[in-house]
């Protein structure tokens, strides 16, 4: 039996909601005042239905001065009522499954943009832990609470009573169909085969073998992850690409070896932006040398949608792992900091590398932060994967203010990293000498050597720190002591025009 494939995208959402169905809540991109781009809901899908939008609350022009009394009339009569409301999940809960979570206008949060304003969210707390959905918008219903609380991060609060998400139904076909026999299915494999074998060829000279020439000018199927493109002009094209990559923090980059571009036919509407992966079906054309430079060796022109997706295909790899709440942290945001306390996020959340909430504002000039998480209970002797302190990174960052406010908290000052490295150490190695004068004079040892073998003294003379060379000589440092190649002191000074220096710290 001749096996038909289908090659027109019909897609079909629906809210499981009596009120709504996502034909009726669409989405739209909006770009703000700093040139991010994001996802909203278009609002007029609302209009029909008994959908609040976020437009309504952004007409409060709030600020902290003016509080509840200033907010405008409907909205105050809004407070205490029952209401739903279309936004997308932003969790301050880890995990699959929870309780607490801000809904947004847009997706602008984390990466892809600033910090929403106070009236674009609102804190949703559930007594029953509901399904995280990350992009997609949902419909959430609830009681409202105007409730002013600038410095606990929200000024708007709902009592979650239900929550209702997309659902994506499988794609119909068509009347419009090819026969199997004439596609032809094309692997990334033999396009990424190319990358070992021409590893010293000049791109425009690459000559594609008869393995893969074969396909242009053919009808082919291909299957790979969506990758939206954010400076496309076209309302049709995407990169289509062998591995999952989330455009920002997770997965593979595509290239050229790993990705082709895709122009889908006029009548075809791109996949919604939480459909990660599918199969299309049309024309592979082979790109010039510009071309090629740019985009990649083939593009997939007037392609069809044979299947959609929302999982990635292949399993994602962490390209730069960072949490919400140290995002948070590294915002400056006291009160999402707050928030995510509340909702009963783990304060001492590590990234991929290890990094602690804790970690992250000891890089950046903020005691503040500092002591908002100390307040919450955070780990201050947390380490990292490379066996670092917060008082390591404050002191690799000469930040004075937060290695004083550590040292002031008994944070461990000696404390060795995997490389040997005290936060002594760093801060010599990385020429922060008033940093290093502060943990000197609270006590910090300065024989112990990293291990490439510098004593404290040692990197002092390369770093050029000579208010750090006299401090030693008044904590008994021993100058004697040699580099792991057999340098003295003197040899070093004098390599790194510090031996004038040295000889008169050394004879008082």
């Amino acid at each position: 039996m001749q096996i038909l494939l289908s090659v027109i995208f019909v897609f079909l959402t629906v809210f499981n909601c009596s009120v709504a169905t996502a034909e009726n809540v669409k989405i739209k991109p909006v770009e703000d005042s700093t040139g991010h781009y994001s996802v909203g809901i278009n609002d007029d899908s609302l209009k029909e239905h008994d959908i609040i939008s976020f437009s309504l609350l952004n007409r409060w022009n709030y600020n902290r001065e003016n509080n509840s009394d200033g907010a405008p009339e409907e909205i105050k009569k809004l407070n205490g009522s029952i209401f739903s409301i279309a936004g997308f999940m932003f969790p301050l809960q880890e995990g699959e499954k929870i309780k607490a979570f801000l809904l947004m206008a847009t997706t602008q949060t984390c990466c892809y943009g600033p910090r929403p304003q106070f009236t674009q969210f609102m804190l949703v707390e559930s007594e029953k832990p509901v399904e995280f959905s990350r992009i997609r918008p949902v419909i959430v219903s609830g009681k409202f609470f105007l409730e002013p609380k600038p410095d606990d991060g929200y000024i708007f609060r709902m009592e979650c009573h239900d929550i209702q998400q997309t659902e994506i139904t499988e794609n119909n076909f068509s009347e419009n169909m090819y026969n199997a026999s004439d596609v032809r299915d094309f692997d990334f494999s033999l396009l990424e085969g190319l990358k070992k074998s021409v590893q010293n060829t000049e791109l425009e000279r690459i000559a594609l073998p008869g393995s893969i020439s074969a396909f242009v000018g053919q009808l082919v199927s291909m299957k790979g992850n969506i990758v939206f493109k954010k400076d496309s002009d076209s309302e049709h094209a995407f990169v289509l690409a062998r591995y999952p990559w989330d455009g920002c923090c997770q997965g593979t980059p595509p290239d050229i070896f790993t990705s082709v571009e895709v122009f889908l036919a006029s009548d075809v509407r791109l996949p919604q932006i939480w459909q990660k992966s599918g199969v299309f079906v049309g024309n592979l054309s082979e790109n010039n040398v510009e071309t090629r430079k740019k985009t990649g060796f083939f593009t997939l022109k007037n392609a069809m949608v044979a299947s959609l997706s929302n999982e990635y295909d292949g399993e994602i790899v962490l390209f730069q792992n960072t949490l919400p709440i140290h995002n948070a942290v590294s915002n400056n945001d006291k009160g999402g900091i707050r928030l995510f306390f509340r909702s009963g996020y783990n304060i001492d959340s590590r990234d991929s590398s290890g990094f602690s909430p804790f970690h992250f504002a000891a890089q950046y000039k903020n005691e503040e932060m500092l002591s908002l998480l100390y307040d919450l209970k955070a780990d201050i002797h947390a380490l990292n994967k490379n066996h670092q302190t917060a008082l390591h990174l404050a002191a690799g960052n000469g930040n004075d203010g937060n290695v004083s406010w550590l040292i002031a908290k008994k944070c461990m000052i000696d404390a060795i990293d995997n490389n040997g490295f005290t936060p002594l150490t760093w801060a010599l190695a990385l020429g922060h000498s008033r940093s290093a004068e502060l943990l000197l004079n609270a006590g910090a040892r300065h024989d112990i050597p990293t291990k490439p073998g510098d004593f404290p003294c040692h990197l002092a003379i390369k770093s050029r720190l000579p208010a750090i060379l006299d401090i030693l000589k008044k904590k008994g440092a021993d100058f004697s002591i040699r580099t792991a190649s057999g340098e003295t002191c003197m040899q070093l000074a004098e390599r790194f025009r510090m031996k004038d220096h040295l000889i008169r710290v050394i004879s008082e």
